[in-house]
């Protein structure tokens, strides 16, 4: 048969080389099955092999059960085995949707709690053929696609993927010299690149290299004797043995490539080590198993990996059911539980994961699977995070995604709280004026102090361990007044109304704030920048500043702040968000001076622990709810006339159960002090205009020698708030 007829039967058309269109046409059945032109199948094809940015096959089409027992057996197989997976008993319809990120489709039931598949087309031997999902052995690893993947990057995104976070260049201090099986200087790697390992090191004790042991490991072979069969456990084995099959000589390991000896430049190592993965050529990430296990799947060096994949007939051709999906390579194992992997996770910009059994490529222009090949898929979360961050922009939503995901995360010591975050707040400092204190952006500071926890979720206090003082990463501190001293997913900055449809609210400072290491110490004050020349920036008299444009107002925008209805803007070093869904930038309310990011090296300013200001305080009443059987974090505020308030909103049950102990017929009091006014902005569709409401972000207090200490965050009414007998206090919190 032709490859024209053949085309023709699978409802494609060739177009040219190896391109092709869809056209009418019948699927290709199996012997035993009567061919029927169905126009369900017709479109499941060709959303497989359609462009992504194709608008042609855009939309779903809904499957009822009753297509399983129609003339058209082709679909209803597929339907057939999807209900079998998910619920055999369960009545509800089934869709069928075409993948906007790569060619495939997605297929999911009316209950979405069930799950979904995404199917690829099974890749036939014919090299025009248009499939994109490949077979893969069950055991072992193909080890080709490394070269090919990291091979295509260099080549074709060039600079794009080298140094997009725009970190100067850096060298670690020690290499491990996979051809010689040493450890060596980094000075003698001379131009060539390295290799990087992010993995876990599991529950037993890594070990350090100090004493002479450097020494040792300098000499060829070392690491293949008995004396160091501890210190390069299978994990370390295995990124050598893929370091030479990706055609590189040098791979830097944590364990192996500090020397703990010299505590000056330990440290120093330690605080370069965001940069350290931001400047290797690819990173592995072992995100499947710990050192002890190792990277499974790599014929004669590690055990089979035990791989499972699902292939559904349809028609003459296989669908492939994914195992994989973009948004899952971040998560879903221990890997992405630690706080430290996260920050080397972020920072490193090729990178080689192996995850769920499967090796995947991810840079910052695509992600590419073993299951998939070559293909390139588009990534949404790649531009989302760090990508406006690294173009210039305060970005709070960026910077709220990155902090929730990170502080979620667990430590072996909670002290390293800031220190495993601080490369990743370097790199936004140089967007946010004034950098991070205990991360929290100065250019936003009285906005920031009023971070929470995300709705319904438990912050627990991190604490000091017993780890002697000079063994520990600086700065060390876990103050209260910032989320650094509090493990948890938390909400922070995200409703600020700086850009058009991310926020409603204003903040509106009401106090001076400065910081000190110490009740003695001098005290700096604190700018929050962006608030001081706020007003400035919507000045729409004046010229714009460089790279922005304004438009007309893109439709009613009934959240935006005092001023800013007229015109909305955007600016050329806006990164577009890679998803074919929409093409439109984010658009801002106001323009304002956008920061030129150039190359440098990650560093850490002084961190003081102490906050102080001259404020407001006042006690009301908390209303501890009558069951208590699930932990719900707001609780209602009143005053001593029961008048509704506001609401607390708790960090833990812990919190709950003091408000229970301190209960009275009234309620439970609580000492809260002032940090800022916030304004949330409206449509009052009664009176038919723009309107907002005010409230006084607050903080629960608790006291110790004369220091505040932050117990939770609150919110009350305004009007309700300078209706009560308020004192004035100077406020130190710890």
């Amino acid at each position: 048969m032709g490859e024209e007829t053949r085309l023709k039967e699978l409802g494609l058309g060739k177009r040219g080389g190896s391109e092709y269109d869809i056209v009418a046409g019948s699927m290709l059945l199996r012997a035993d099955m009567k061919p029927s032109k169905c126009n369900i199948c017709e479109y499941i094809i060709a959303a497989m092999v359609g462009s992504p940015s194709s608008k042609r096959y855009r939309g779903s089409y809904s499957l009822r059960l009753s297509y399983e027992h129609s003339i058209c057996r082709v679909h209803a197989t597929l339907i057939k085995r999807f209900r079998e997976h998910f619920s055999p008993k369960s009545k509800f319809d089934i869709s069928v949707v075409r993948d906007e990120l790569f060619p495939g489709v997605r297929i999911y039931s009316g209950n979405l709690d069930l799950g979904y598949w995404r199917l690829l087309l099974k890749r036939g031997p014919n090299p025009a053929h248009p499939g994109t999902g490949h077979i893969l052995q069950p055991n072992w690893i193909d080890l080709d696609i490394l070269s090919r993947w990291k091979k295509r990057c260099l080549q074709e995104h060039g600079l794009k993927c080298e140094n997009p976070l725009k970190i100067g260049s850096v060298r670690p201090a020690w290499v491990i010299d996979v051809r010689n099986k040493c450890v060596v200087p980094g000075m003698e790697m001379g131009s060539d690149g390295y290799v990087a390992l992010s993995y876990r090191w599991g529950k037993s004790s890594s070990h350090k290299v100090e004493g002479n042991v450097m020494a040792k490991l300098q000499k060829p072979n070392a690491l293949e004797s008995s004396e160091f069969g501890a210190m390069v456990p299978p994990m370390v084995r295995h990124a050598m043995y893929l370091t030479t099959e990706i055609g590189e000589r040098y791979l830097w390991v944590d364990a192996l490539c500090i020397d703990h000896q010299d505590k000056t430049a330990t440290t120093d190592q330690l605080n370069l080590m965001s940069a350290i993965y931001a400047n290797a050529i690819v990173t592995i990430v072992a995100a499947d198993e710990d050192a002890q296990v190792g990277i499974i799947g790599l014929k004669g060096i590690s055990g089979p990996r035990k791989l499972k994949q699902h292939v559904i007939p349809f028609g003459r051709e296989d669908l492939v059911i994914r195992n994989t999906d973009v948004d899952v390579l971040a998560s879903g194992s221990d890997y992405h539980s630690r706080c430290w992997t996260y920050q080397e996770y972020m920072m490193a910009q090729r990178r080689i994961i192996f995850s769920q059994k499967e090796v995947h490529w991810h840079c910052p222009h695509g992600v590419s699977h073993e299951e998939t090949g070559l293909e390139v898929e588009t990534d949404r979360s790649i531009e989302l995070r760090l990508g406006s961050i690294s173009a210039g922009f305060p970005d709070l939503e960026a910077y709220h995604n990155i902090v929730s995901d990170y502080n979620r995360r667990s430590l072996t010591y909670d002290e390293d709280a800031l220190p495993g975050i601080s490369g990743l707040l370097y790199i936004a400092s140089r967007a946010f004026t004034g950098g991070f204190l205990f991360g929290l952006p100065l250019m936003f500071f009285d906005l920031v102090l009023g971070w929470r926890p995300d709705t319904n979720s438990e912050l627990r206090r991190r604490v000091q361990s017993s780890r002697p003082v000079e063994e520990r990463l600086t700065p060390s501190g876990l103050p209260s007044w910032s989320w650094i001293g509090w493990q948890g997913v938390i909400r922070i900055a995200a409703d600020e109304a700086i850009q058009v449809g991310k926020g409603d609210k204003e903040t509106i400072p009401i106090t001076k704030w400065f910081t000190c290491a110490g009740l003695h110490s001098s005290r700096k004050r604190i700018h929050s920048t962006w608030f001081e020349d706020r007003e400035s920036f919507k000045n729409f008299e004046r010229p714009l500043p460089p790279g922005w444009s304004r438009s007309d107002n893109i439709g009613p925008i009934n959240c935006a702040p005092h001023g800013c209805h007229k015109w909305v803007f955007e600016h050329c070093k806006q990164p577009k968000r890679n998803t074919v869904s929409t093409s439109t930038p984010g658009f801002w309310y106001y323009p304002f001076p956008v920061k030129d990011v150039q190359e440098s090296t990650p560093f850490l300013p002084a961190q003081t622990p102490y906050l102080c200001c001259s404020t407001k305080k006042v006690i009301l009443l908390a209303q501890v709810p009558k069951d208590r059987s699930g932990f719900h974090s707001e609780i209602k505020l009143r005053t001593p006339s029961w008048k509704e308030a506001g609401s607390l909103y708790l960090h833990n049950r812990e919190q709950l159960d003091i408000l229970v102990k301190r209960n009275t017929a009234m309620g439970a009091p609580v000492e809260l002090a002032a940090i800022y006014l916030s304004r949330r902005y409206f449509y009052d569709s009664w009176n038919k205009r723009q309107d907002f409401a005010d409230t006084y972000e607050v903080l629960w207090l608790e006291w110790k020698d004369g220091i505040a200490y932050r117990l939770a965050f609150a919110s009350v009414d305004r009007k309700i708030w300078e209706g009560l007998h308020l004192q004035d206090i100077n406020l130190v919190l710890g």
